[in-house]
């Protein structure tokens, strides 16, 4: 064997393991929906997939097998792996307890917890035990009742933003039997976060009438923080937004439209990301709230649009705005927001403004510098060409699109010399 064929050889092996590691079946989730059966898990494993390996989010066979509800004899019999243990870190610095207890398992986290699962940890977000399960909605008082019985105590388990369980779980709470575990257990209705925010404009958050009615029963101040009731209700929940009814079931009540976030952020800054409801849309509107108004990052409304939604929505709220040129505090208009998204039909809605192509914000980039910096290939630079975007015009430290590009590493192999 000559030394050319050696090298072949080499590169080939290494490919083959590089493939390898990137098709670990166990890294499919899909693979876990099938519930896989012991024999079949052995089989792969044989095959040299790896049942300890971590996905590039901290995801692991284990996890994945928890959340497609694996039978638990399986998934005991995955953690008694090599390589696995019940207190290993996954995604969000969580280990199994936690998303045994986000699909409500009570027969895993016992298991758990007679193999020495720690209970006092605190996941990457801020999130103990009970608050990521009130976090994610988990109504089953028995998941509690595990936690406290291993010595978790209710008045201690605060988040990042000093919200207890009750707060938390607070949107999903439907019942008087919820809601007094929690207050019999120590924790009372009339506490509040770090910023002041109460249990009605956390119940706000999943729209949840039954509480927000009992606690303004209690006599709580739906109006806090100068309405920032209605923000959590835009935020919504992971599987669960507010529609209109509950805008304007917390106007009725007294709750302000003029809620801002410490980034100075607005109710339509969280709504123009998401909502697809045009009537929502107008009614927030008419309460006089700014399609335009900026928050400390100079991202507004209109903006967060053009970054997250759809092309239909996008050309809606632009022909709701009132200023066709629009110009950030950063000097950015709509064509640099745009960058991001790599998606043409909303630089073409954006070309029907008055906004200029050419502008250069406040670092001194053109919208085709940015893309010639950000872009994945060439098809949007060829556009923004096609629209007017000048390849000629130079940054401040004298780079044009052309030279940008070719640091760009998904573009230097690509064609680029219609940028010269």
């Amino acid at each position: 064997m000559n030394f050319k064929h050696l090298l072949l050889l080499i590169f080939l092996i290494v490919c083959n393991i590089l493939i390898s590691q990137d098709e670990n079946v166990f890294l499919d989730r899909d693979y876990w929906k099938k519930n896989p059966s012991i024999e079949t898990i052995e089989k792969d494993i044989k095959e040299n997939n790896d049942i300890t390996e971590l996905n590039k989010y901290g995801f692991d066979p284990i996890t994945w097998a928890i959340l497609e509800k694996v039978s638990n004899e399986t998934i005991q019999y995955l953690i008694s792996k090599d390589g696995n243990d019940v207190n290993k870190i996954t995604h969000d610095k969580r280990t199994y307890i936690f998303w045994a207890a986000y699909k409500d398992n009570l027969e895993l986290m016992k298991f758990l917890i007679e193999k020495d699962a720690k209970m006092d940890l605190i996941d990457e977000h801020g999130y103990s035990l009970i608050n990521f399960a009130a976090t994610t909605g988990q109504t089953n008082l028995k998941i509690y009742e595990i936690c406290l019985k291993e010595g978790a105590n209710l008045n201690e388990q605060i988040n990042n933003d000093g919200a207890n369980p009750l707060l938390l779980l607070a949107p999903y709470i439907k019942d008087l039997k919820t809601l007094e575990f929690f207050t019999e257990r120590g924790l009372d209705i009339i506490e509040v976060d770090n910023n002041g925010n109460n249990l009605f404009t956390y119940a706000a958050k999943g729209g949840n009438y039954f509480l927000m009615n009992h606690a303004l029963a209690k006599k709580l101040d739906p109006n806090v923080n100068n309405g920032m009731a209605m923000i959590f209700a835009s935020r919504g929940t992971r599987k669960y937004k507010n529609d209109i009814n509950v805008y304007k079931y917390l106007d009725s009540v007294g709750v302000s439209f003029n809620g801002k976030t410490k980034s100075n952020q607005g109710l339509l800054h969280f709504e123009a990301k998401r909502q697809k409801d045009t009537a929502l849309i107008n009614y927030l509107i008419s309460k006089d709230l700014d399609l335009n108004h900026e928050d400390d990052n100079g991202n507004s409304p209109i903006t967060n649009s053009i970054k997250y939604n759809s092309a239909e929505m996008v050309e809606f709220l632009i022909n709701k705005s009132k200023i066709e040129n629009y110009i950030d505090k950063n000097g950015n208009t709509l064509f640099h927001h745009a960058v991001e998204r790599n998606d043409t039909d909303i630089f073409n809605l954006i070309s029907k403004t008055k906004n200029n192509i050419n502008h250069k914000n406040k670092d001194g980039n053109t919208v085709l510098h940015l893309a010639a910096m950000k872009a994945k290939n060439n098809q949007l630079l060829k556009y923004l060409i096609e629209l007017g975007a000048k390849k000629n015009i130079l940054t401040p430290f004298g780079e044009s699109a052309y030279d940008l590009a070719k640091e760009n590493e998904l573009l230097s192999k690509q064609n680029l010399n219609f940028l010269k």
